[in-house]
């Protein structure tokens, strides 16, 4: 694989459905205007580091987070197709009951579908290798859900499904 090995048990080589995610994570941080609205603040986050009462966020923040891996086979061919969810969580502060920050999140998510489906959602890994396919589908969700009870951060999720195809035996893209 073109990337480095992984910093955390290096011994569990870079897996497509990491490397998607990874690709994802590169492509929104690499975009001026979402990184200058999240002031740089675009991490790579487990699911559970936004479900605890201890969240150590500073808020705008964009989490990209790997949520599912979907492997179906195609065949005798020894090919898979490959479907990857991945998760933007976008973390903010509490606004007032009245107002919409002119549509602030309905514009976000459009700006970051829009960086993802720059090459019609190919990702690439840094190597420059086609990943995916395509970008096969795009949710955001309506509303924004509070992190913790006794916290004033809120998050508004969206969510990308990309679609690949790698070889069952060598676990790679074809």
């Amino acid at each position: 694989m073109p990337l480095d090995p992984p910093g955390v048990h290096p011994e569990l080589p870079w897996t497509t459905d990491a490397l998607v995610a990874d690709a994802v994570l590169r492509t929104w941080s690499a975009d001026p205007t979402i990184a200058g609205y999240f002031g740089g603040r675009i991490y790579a986050r487990e699911q559970s580091s936004f479900t605890s009462e201890d969240i150590d966020i500073t808020a705008p923040e964009l989490g990209v987070v790997l949520v599912r891996t979907v492997e179906r086979r195609s065949g005798s061919s020894r090919t898979n197709r490959l479907d990857v969810d991945v998760a933007g969580v976008h973390v903010f502060r509490r606004t007032s009951a009245r107002g919409t920050q002119d549509w602030l999140h309905a514009r976000l998510a459009g700006w970051l579908k829009a960086a993802l489906a720059a090459e019609a959602g190919v990702l690439r890994d840094p190597a420059g290798e086609r990943l995916t396919e395509a970008l096969i589908e795009w949710a955001a969700a309506a509303e924004p859900r509070p992190l913790a009870p006794s916290s004033d951060l809120v998050a508004h999720v969206v969510g990308a499904t990309f679609t690949a195809s790698i070889r069952e035996d060598t676990r790679e893209t074809v």
